[in-house]
């Protein structure tokens, strides 16, 4: 099976499950013609949805059970249900709308109450979420679902924010029952001024990651500062009580010697004393 990527002819400023073909290239399997949009957008691999594209369609990638990849430009304001429903590969999303709506979860007639990303990932052990820094607000509902209506949820495993972000609206990660990790560019006081809404418990609750690509020496529990309890950590480790991780040994090792000793520990408190 000869697997898609998506590529544009034209530039469009809207893309629904109808309107695909318009815009696709690629080899068909077996160098056949597809019989159909659906057969084209359901084999897609990866899509990179061009900057000038203001609105995605409802259900404009539902069942695309092979997709792994999606980079949405800075240029979208508007995504409608169910966009990537059932795509069960994601595994890595690129997130960079700057103003971007997403409608609210509910059931109005016969319409499913689903969400844009409802059972996005379900298929993979990981679903790593990346908004660009040109995103200051995370819109409302993005990753939520009607899960206590039997629904699935979003299976985003981890998330990275630049300090860019400002708000991340109310309901944003509802539900996203496998959110275990945030990395976040920033500080951990820049990441407690952010504005978070309500039903964002997955997000709040996960392991928070600060100063995400930046090497702080001596910040060995990873909280973004170099504290007491950086000191504290190091010598439980001395003494047999604590374990470290590569990334923390390399920040704990301030004597250089390759061995983590009350020596660093030291140099630590040294550091701290520095600041003040």
């Amino acid at each position: 099976m000869c697997l898609y990527h998506l590529s544009f002819r034209a530039r469009p400023v809207a893309l629904a499950a109808d309107c695909l073909a318009t815009a696709f290239a690629a080899k068909p399997p077996s160098g056949r013609m597809a019989h159909s949009v659906e057969e084209v957008v359901k084999n897609l691999k990866e899509v990179n949805i061009p900057k000038p594209t203001t609105t995605i369609g409802r259900q404009a990638f539902a069942d695309t059970i092979r997709l792994e990849k999606v980079t949405i430009p800075s240029s979208v304001v508007t995504m409608s249900s169910e966009v990537f429903y059932n795509a069960i590969k994601l595994s890595q999303l690129n997130f960079n709308a700057k103003n971007a709506t997403v409608p609210p979860i509910w059931r109005y007639d016969d319409a499913r109450g689903v969400g844009v990303f409802t059972g996005a990932g379900s298929g993979t052990t990981s679903f790593k979420v990346i908004f660009g820094s040109s995103v200051q607000v995370v819109p409302a509902n993005l990753f939520n679902t009607d899960y206590e209506n039997g629904y699935d949820y979003a299976h985003v495993t981890s998330v990275q924010f630049s300090s860019s972000v400002k708000t991340i609206d109310n309901q944003a990660f509802g539900f996203c029952n496998k959110l275990s990790d945030v990395y976040y560019t920033g500080s951990k006081g820049v990441w407690e001024d952010i504005l978070i809404g309500s039903y964002n418990e997955k997000l709040t609750n996960a392991t928070i990651h600060y100063n995400y690509g930046k090497q702080i020496i001596g910040d060995v529990t990873g909280d973004g500062e170099v504290a007491v309890n950086d000191v504290i950590y190091v010598l439980k480790y001395v003494v047999g009580n604590a374990e470290l991780t590569e990334e923390q040994f390399a920040k704990a090792d301030l004597s250089g010697d390759g061995k983590i000793t009350i020596v660093d520990a030291i140099m630590i408190q040294k550091l701290i004393l520095d600041m003040v």
